[in-house]
């Protein structure tokens, strides 16, 4: 085959890639320049999530540079994330997340089911795993979403797929965590959790995963608890951890998080979260957070 058939279909190829990427970004009018012929879709990614602002450097880390203790390396423009609220979105972001918050949350829970859970290339679960089959025979998976600007000039829940505990990107540096839901009103949340060698206190050494590891799973499940059945946006007010047994790496467990104390209706409430072996036989860690609804405070920018 011809050298210029072969780049006539490259082309063909990644118009196909970016006009994907248009559309799930909401960017139907931003196209790469002409350089981002080859790119590989991390590259192309990291173009439309900027707004195009910063153009993808190559594959290749910046060079670090010594004279400081860890040395130092050129960092990537700051950006804003296109999934910041707007000022002029927030009429359309208060519709969607304010009122009745446990109907908001309805809303919440369809968006994010629809989504389910896609499958992950740096995942740390092993196929056929026995605690991902139980929870997913009982309720519906499912990965968190966040409130962003849509194609229509509204707003809508979009999946996150990439972030510090979810997707390829968690999964990575050695933490995954797959949630379910019961559709309803049911105030409850499960998880199925597993770490890898890169989350413990030391890899190599004779260690556990590192408290701040588990930490944040609790963190993040009470989270989402509160927003599939709660409100769809909420923030943790406060936190307490009790980690009372050693969490290791390769290991399946179960999280359970449960909304056990109302404070002030469709405003703040207690969520406990806990991590369990995945037969539930043994707690090793659990944590209560306080989640308050900033949909309904003043001044939070959904007026």
């Amino acid at each position: 085959m011809e050298l210029s058939s072969l780049l006539s279909q490259l082309k063909e190829l990644q118009g196909k890639l970016v006009s994907a990427l248009q559309e799930e970004y909401f960017c139907e009018d931003l196209e790469p320049p002409a350089k981002a012929f080859g790119w590989e879709e991390a590259r192309l990614r990291q173009y439309f999530e900027t707004g195009g602002d910063a153009v993808p450097a190559s594959g290749a880390p910046a060079p670090v540079v010594s004279g400081q203790p860890g040395g130092g390396r050129v960092q990537p423009a700051v950006y804003d994330s296109f999934v910041s609220p707007l000022p002029r979105e927030a009429p359309a972001l208060k519709a969607l997340v304010g009122g009745d918050g446990q109907v908001a949350a309805l809303r919440y829970q369809e968006a994010v089911i629809a989504a389910g859970i896609p499958d992950l290339a740096e995942g740390l679960f092993p196929p056929d795993d026995p605690l991902i089959k139980r929870l997913s025979t009982k309720y519906k998976p499912y990965i968190k979403a966040l409130a962003c600007p849509t194609a229509d000039g509204g707003v809508g829940f979009h999946p996150v797929e990439t972030g510090w505990v979810v997707g390829n990107n968690a999964a990575a540096h050695g933490i995954d965590l797959r949630l379910f839901i019961s559709p309803g009103s049911e105030r409850k949340l499960w998880g199925a959790l597993r770490y890898s060698d890169n989350a413990m206190i030391g890899r190599g050494f004779q260690t556990s995963i590192h408290g701040g590891a588990v930490e944040t799973a609790l963190d993040e499940a009470t989270a989402e608890c509160a927003k599939a059945k709660l409100f769809p946006v909420a923030t943790t007010v406060k936190i307490e951890f009790k980690i009372g047994k050693r969490v290791m790496p390769q290991v399946s467990y179960l999280v359970e998080c449960e909304v056990t104390k109302e404070w002030s209706v469709n405003l703040k409430y207690d969520v406990s979260g806990s991590i369990k072996e995945a037969d539930g036989s043994s707690t090793l860690a659990t944590c209560v957070a306080v989640m308050a609804n900033p949909a309904q405070i003043p001044g939070a920018g959904y007026e």
